[in-house]
């Protein structure tokens, strides 16, 4: 579980870098690891929830 800058659980595969932003990554299906970044925290759950799903 990936953790924010408050020590705070945000989901698993989700950390909060120290510049404020959100990183979220997986490895597909093919071996290749896929990565998003944003400010918002919303939005990278909501990529990182579609992408596996696709995958």
């Amino acid at each position: 579980m990936g953790k924010d800058l408050k020590g705070k659980e945000i989901g698993a595969g989700i950390v909060q870098q120290p510049n404020g932003t959100y990183f979220a990554r997986f490895v597909d299906k093919f071996g290749k690891r896929r990565t998003k970044r944003s400010k918002k925290l919303q939005e990278v759950k909501q990529w990182l929830a579609d992408a596996t799903y696709i995958d």
